[in-house]
Protein backbone atom coordinates (compact mmCIF):
# COMPACT_ATOMS: atom_id res chain seq x y z
CA UNK A 1 0.00 0.00 0.00
CA UNK A 2 2.95 2.45 0.68
CA UNK A 3 4.81 1.64 -2.40
CA UNK A 4 1.12 2.27 -4.37
CA UNK A 5 0.84 5.15 -3.09
CA UNK A 6 4.37 6.68 -3.04
CA UNK A 7 4.56 5.81 -7.25
CA UNK A 8 0.75 6.68 -7.55
CA UNK A 9 0.54 9.93 -5.16
CA UNK A 10 2.22 12.49 -7.54
CA UNK A 11 -0.48 11.06 -10.43
CA UNK A 12 -3.45 11.55 -7.78
CA UNK A 13 -2.76 15.11 -6.32
CA UNK A 14 -1.98 16.01 -10.02
CA UNK A 15 -5.63 14.94 -10.97
CA UNK A 16 -7.00 16.50 -7.77
CA UNK A 17 -5.49 19.42 -7.83
CA UNK A 18 -4.31 20.29 -11.17
CA UNK A 19 -0.54 20.68 -9.71
CA UNK A 20 2.08 18.61 -10.19
CA UNK A 21 4.22 18.09 -7.49
CA UNK A 22 6.36 15.53 -5.55
CA UNK A 23 4.83 14.91 -2.06
CA UNK A 24 7.68 14.73 0.84
CA UNK A 25 7.61 11.32 3.09
CA UNK A 26 5.92 13.24 5.58
CA UNK A 27 2.43 13.56 3.69
CA UNK A 28 2.57 10.43 2.53
CA UNK A 29 3.26 8.46 6.01
CA UNK A 30 0.22 10.86 6.92
CA UNK A 31 -1.78 9.96 4.08
CA UNK A 32 -1.45 5.73 5.15
CA UNK A 33 -1.80 6.45 8.66
CA UNK A 34 -4.94 7.78 7.79
CA UNK A 35 -6.07 5.15 5.54
CA UNK A 36 -5.29 2.71 7.97
CA UNK A 37 -7.75 4.27 10.73
CA UNK A 38 -10.42 3.84 7.58
CA UNK A 39 -9.46 0.61 7.16
CA UNK A 40 -9.92 0.08 10.76
CA UNK A 41 -13.26 1.96 11.46
CA UNK A 42 -14.41 0.04 8.95
CA UNK A 43 -13.76 -3.44 10.37
CA UNK A 44 -15.82 -2.00 13.63
CA UNK A 45 -18.39 -2.32 11.63
CA UNK A 46 -17.90 -5.85 11.01
CA UNK A 47 -19.05 -8.87 13.41
CA UNK A 48 -15.86 -9.09 15.84
CA UNK A 49 -15.29 -10.81 18.84
CA UNK A 50 -13.81 -8.50 22.03
CA UNK A 51 -10.28 -9.77 21.53
CA UNK A 52 -10.65 -8.25 17.89
CA UNK A 53 -12.67 -5.03 18.92
CA UNK A 54 -9.61 -4.23 21.42
CA UNK A 55 -7.12 -5.03 18.85
CA UNK A 56 -8.59 -2.70 16.65
CA UNK A 57 -9.44 0.10 18.46
CA UNK A 58 -5.83 -0.17 20.08
CA UNK A 59 -4.88 0.48 16.27
CA UNK A 60 -6.77 2.89 16.01
CA UNK A 61 -5.43 4.89 18.84
CA UNK A 62 -1.64 4.11 17.42
CA UNK A 63 -2.25 5.29 14.06
CA UNK A 64 -4.03 8.41 15.39
CA UNK A 65 -0.80 9.04 18.12
CA UNK A 66 0.96 8.58 14.50
CA UNK A 67 -0.61 11.24 13.02
CA UNK A 68 -0.66 13.51 15.86
CA UNK A 69 3.13 13.17 16.03
CA UNK A 70 3.52 13.55 12.43
CA UNK A 71 1.86 16.82 12.52
CA UNK A 72 3.56 18.11 15.87
CA UNK A 73 6.92 17.30 13.82
CA UNK A 74 5.86 18.97 10.65
CA UNK A 75 4.98 22.21 13.13
CA UNK A 76 7.73 22.66 14.43
CA UNK A 77 9.93 22.27 11.46
CA UNK A 78 8.14 25.02 9.70
CA UNK A 79 8.15 27.10 13.09
CA UNK A 80 11.79 26.55 13.04
CA UNK A 81 12.56 26.96 9.40
CA UNK A 82 13.25 23.59 8.40
CA UNK A 83 12.25 24.61 5.16
CA UNK A 84 14.73 27.22 4.82
CA UNK A 85 17.76 27.13 2.25
CA UNK A 86 19.84 27.19 5.39
CA UNK A 87 18.15 24.34 7.07
CA UNK A 88 18.05 22.50 4.02
CA UNK A 89 21.94 23.60 3.75
CA UNK A 90 22.77 22.29 7.16
CA UNK A 91 23.81 25.76 8.17
CA UNK A 92 21.26 26.51 10.50
CA UNK A 93 21.41 27.00 14.00
CA UNK A 94 20.05 24.08 16.64
CA UNK A 95 16.98 26.41 17.23
CA UNK A 96 16.74 27.52 13.54
CA UNK A 97 18.01 29.52 10.43
CA UNK A 98 21.13 30.85 10.79
CA UNK A 99 21.44 34.56 11.62
CA UNK A 100 22.22 36.72 8.29
CA UNK A 101 24.11 40.40 8.57
CA UNK A 102 21.23 42.18 6.81
CA UNK A 103 20.33 43.68 4.05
Amino acid sequence: MLTYLINNLSSIQQHLTGVSAMPDENTVRFLVHRQNIRRYRSLLKTPLTAIEREFVEQRIGEEEAEIHRLTAESNWQTALGASSPEWQAGRAGPLGPAQTSGC
